[in-house]
């Protein structure tokens, strides 16, 4: 089954938090086949990224990943954001070993040998840690590393008594004022204040589509209920805030968001048959409110139409409306290249 992008909103992938942990073990890797990519007209682009400037953002503005990374005096330097004021605070530190040659020539590092220590940017606390421990992030007086898979949560001063830890697969990142832990492929939500006294948790619901990560925005995130495949949005609390009702939805932008009703839900299986997704077939798009209530009726004008074999096999339905920009106008899309088929107008 072909994956596609979940959301129209592609440019939310801009706020990933993923890209903080230092490499772990270096594997040899087989070259990957090339993706298959569709054109995106710069003007569409344009508009997902004024419609996400315009958003409630609650995650805070991180510095930019080029920043995070140097080399410098045999030390590879990692610097992590902090979940809570997006500078960074903390870094990990490797002390690069000695280059040796195999048999051949090539050369290599004997990289379980070369220790590795956390310290504050400023230098004023330093801690020894284990070869392969890779920080994440900083939370206040809270470090969050993962090893092997699992991610911990251990204060600074007891890094090696986690208060808690997460199955592999799992990730953190900032809902308003509090924090969210997701997993996609066991399904769960933790939400959790900043000193990470759980607040809610839900199993069986997913914050994330096909390879990619559904954002807070307007204080709202959309999440899929496994059994179902319906869609929801909960807030920041964890608490749902819109049922599950929708086949399809879009992040909230300016207000409104776009939901996908009477559509068939074909259920398929990823990921070796652990993961269970729905495909969406049919089905017409409306504009709800954060209420819920829709102030653009579905009709047959935003059909979920798929002309093409490979229209229908597009995760989230072959058409859909883009973000809602400060004008009240919104754009009904093709999936397939992005084109728009026409724009209409709510407020």
């Amino acid at each position: 089954m072909k994956r596609s992008a979940h959301l129209l909103l592609t440019a939310a992938a801009l706020l990933s938090l993923s890209a903080c942990s230092l490499p772990k073990r270096p594997e040899e890797t087989l070259p990957q086949a090339e993706a298959e990519t569709y054109p995106q007209p710069s003007s569409i682009i344009e508009d997902m990224l004024k419609a996400q400037e315009a958003e409630t953002e609650t995650e805070p503005p991180f510095p930019e990943e080029e920043d995070a990374y140097s080399f410098e005096n045999g030390l590879e330097i990692q610097k992590v954001p902090d979940l809570i004021t997006g500078e960074y605070i903390w870094q990990s530190v490797v002390e690069a070993g000695d280059i040796k040659y195999d048999k051949y020539g090539g050369e290599y590092r004997d990289y379980d040998v070369e220790p590795r220590y956390y310290e504050t940017v400023d230098g004023s606390q330093k801690l020894d840690v284990r070869r392969w421990d890779n920080l994440r992030y900083s939370c206040g007086d809270y470090l969050i590393y993962e090893y092997d898979g699992t991610l911990y949560v251990a204060r600074s001063d007891q890094l090696y008594e986690p208060l808690l830890s997460f199955a592999n697969g799992s990730e953190i990142r900032t809902a308003g004022d509090n924090l969210m832990v997701d997993n996609f492929h066991n399904a769960f939500l933790h939400f959790y204040d900043r000193d990470f006294n759980l607040i809610s948790q839900l199993d069986g619901v997913r914050a994330s589509g096909e390879g990619e990560t559904t954002q807070f925005s307007d204080g709202y995130l959309p999440v899929e209920e496994v059994q179902t495949g319906k869609f929801g949005y909960l807030d920041t609390n964890g608490t749902l805030a819109l049922p599950f009702l929708y086949d399809a939805v879009t992040n909230f932008s300016n207000g409104y968001a776009g939901v996908l009703v009477g559509a068939e839900l074909q259920p398929y299986t990823e990921e070796g048959g652990t993961v269970t997704l729905h495909l969406v077939q049919g089905g017409q798009w409306g504009i709800i409110d954060k209420q819920g209530e829709f102030v653009l009726e579905p009709s047959e004008k935003t059909g979920n139409t798929a002309e093409t074999e490979e229209e229908q096999s597009l995760y989230g339905g072959a058409k859909g409306f883009g973000p809602v920009r400060n004008d009240g106008t919104v754009d009904f899309l093709n999936r397939m290249d992005g084109s728009v088929l026409f724009t209409e107008k709510i407020y």
